[in-house]
């Protein structure tokens, strides 16, 4: 299948969104930030819709994944896949919590690095790979009764805004509904809507991004973090409505930035191609901004003019370069799974084995 460059580009912005979130809480937790700082707001702003962009454009492949292995085959693929990564990634980050334990803003025990039904840090949307194919994939709201399905299912997982748990796959349930949109609009109608309608795309985000202003420092709660005793306290009433509709009016802005990126020639190739790595990035990028960042602390660099943009630019960068490394060397499989793990993969048979049949 063709790659599209504007939704290459837009998964680029959001996984380069979920750094710079993690940038920002990190040297929040390293008491270098106060929660009423500008910066603090904006990253408060920006993360009410960068996990929603990642989970929409999961969605664009679940439709196409289904109707090529067939259902059941589609989600067992999504499943092992998910299982594999969240395995092999959790050994890697909880063996560097806890090697670096004392040296963290949380410290990190062997006991809870046993735990690994409660996914560590950001790991938590490894299994919603797999929940959210497994959900999307049974309901078929693409053709089976878009009208009831769709709803039904943006409804359900909407319900869910401001609840998590902590037991695996329980997580992040809110961003069905975002995945769900993305399965009933599909990569084929995306490249079309990228390719025919660049205009509208940019008219829609300036209005968005006009909506979305006044959110800016306002009570949210993102999708996939769950509500605190204050605010489940203060009524769904006082943070649901504004954090839901920031949630989409961000889709819009990262779609009408993506068609805006995408007409600057090297800054799109660039942003593409952190798009086209998006899952080395998010799995990759905590280990080495919080490493980061205590060495540059240790040496005396506590200035955020200093901090915030290297550590952005090493989260992304590094994961990139490590993958392209390891790409040729068995390391590769620490970023993907081999390919005869999959349900599905047939196996080629040999040239004259095929050709005798024939």
């Amino acid at each position: 299948m063709k790659r599209a460059l504007e939704i290459d580009v837009f998964r680029g912005l959001a996984v380069i969104g979920v750094v710079f979130s993690h940038v920002i809480d990190g040297v929040r937790g390293a008491g270098l930030l106060e929660v009423d700082a500008p910066l603090y707001l904006f990253n408060e702003w920006l993360y009410s819709f960068r996990m929603p962009a990642i989970a929409l454009v999961l969605g664009l492949f679940i439709s196409h994944g289904a109707e090529k292995y067939g259902t059941r085959t589609y989600i067992a693929r999504r499943a092992v896949f998910a299982a594999y990564m969240y395995v092999v990634w959790y050994v890697i980050q909880m063996s560097s919590e806890v090697l670096t334990s004392s040296l963290k803003n949380h410290p990190v025990t062997i006991g809870e690095a046993l735990r690994i039904w409660e996914p560590a840090a950001h790991l938590w949307f490894i299994p919603y790979i797999a929940v959210s194919a497994a959900v999307i994939a049974l309901a078929q709201p693409w053709k089976r009764a878009p009208w009831l399905t769709a709803p039904l299912l943006i409804l359900a997982s909407t319900a869910c805004w401001g609840w998590t748990n902590d037991f695996i796959g329980l997580r992040g349930l809110a961003l069905i509904s975002f995945s769900t949109v993305g399965a009933l609009i599909g990569i084929r109608r995306a490249r079309t809507l990228f390719a025919e309608h660049r205009r509208l795309i940019l008219v829609v985000g300036l209005v968005a991004l006009a909506a979305a202003i006044p959110f800016f420092g306002a009570e949210l709660v993102p999708a996939s973090v769950e509500a605190t005793a204050e605010q489940v306290a203060a009524g769904r009433a006082t943070w649901m409505p504004a954090s839901v509709t920031l949630a989409w009016l961000g889709q819009f802005i990262i779609a009408a930035a993506a068609v805006l990126i995408a007409m600057v020639p090297r800054v799109r190739e660039l942003f593409a191609f952190v798009g086209r790595s998006t899952l080395s990035v998010y799995l990759a990028h905590i280990i080495v901004i919080a490493g980061l960042r205590i060495v540059l602390m240790a040496l005396g660099v506590d200035s955020l003019a200093v901090l915030v943009p290297v550590l952005l630019i090493a989260g992304v960068a590094v994961p990139l370069i490590v993958e392209r490394a390891v790409q040729r060397t068995p390391l590769r499989f620490v970023f993907e799974i081999p390919q005869s793990w999959l349900p599905g993969v047939t196996t080629p048979q040999p040239r004259q084995a095929a050709s005798a049949s024939s």
